[in-house]
């Protein structure tokens, strides 16, 4: 004859094994649902190299092409070659007046006389 003590054991461990089932589902489930996360990343990486792909190689059509034809570009891609010539001016003219800037700074750095701060501060107190 089960007792209420032999009654209450069994439904403890009754609840534990079901616990313990749905923790497994849980872990498979959530393992599942890591590797498709995983999968999904792997082909948004996969895209965005590709993507990386096709970007340096119109760089590089682009350049060939303006090489090539920048002369005489098709009709259609005048407007794009006279673009990028531009931009190529003037990032010229900006590397030169940077080194200008540079340079001038650099000279006026040389001709400064820094020892008369002594001087300066010594009208400062009289």
């Amino acid at each position: 004859m089960p007792n209420k003590f032999d009654d209450f054991i069994q439904t403890v461990g009754e609840t534990a094994e079901r616990i313990a089932g749905s923790a497994v589902q849980i872990a498979k489930f959530a393992g599942e649902k890591a590797s498709y996360a995983a999968k999904i990343a792997k082909i948004h990486a996969e895209i965005l190299a590709e993507k990386e792909n096709v970007r340096k190689a119109y760089t590089e059509v682009g350049k060939s092409y303006v090489k090539q034809f920048g002369d005489a570009p098709h009709e259609g891609m005048a407007g794009s070659v006279k673009s990028v010539s531009a931009s190529i001016q003037r990032i010229a003219e900006l590397n030169t007046e940077l080194a200008d800037l540079k340079s001038a700074e650099s000279s006026d750095f040389d001709d400064a006389d820094f020892d008369d701060s002594d001087d300066d501060a010594e009208d400062a107190r009289q």
